[in-house]
């Protein structure tokens, strides 16, 4: 049995998608984004999200389907609001 992520190139050899986003007005309003990663089977995923270079993340609701990658509002201590202008990035594997 072969073991396809054996080997120094492991990582060149998974399908990701990463990336940026800035967050628009319409998406603001929403109080969500829908990022299309084009990676179906992505079961992972890094988001940082930043606000006039400062990581404000929180407590952002982030989850990952069908490679759509969704932020919405938080609501926990340090809580997250989807903002116009806000960058995303993200890694999904």
């Amino acid at each position: 049995m072969s073991n396809e992520f054996a080997g120094i190139d492991w990582m060149q050899r998974i399908a990701d998608s990463h990336g940026t986003h800035t967050v628009t007005a319409d998406e603001a309003q929403a109080e969500e984004v829908d990022i299309d990663t084009s990676v179906t089977g992505a079961t992972a995923f890094l988001v940082q999200i930043y606000r006039d270079g400062v990581n404000v993340s929180g407590d952002a609701v982030v989850t990952l389907a069908d490679g759509i990658l969704n932020v919405t509002d938080g609501d926990g201590d340090v809580p997250y609001e989807v903002t116009d202008g806000d960058v995303i990035m993200y890694w999904v594997w």
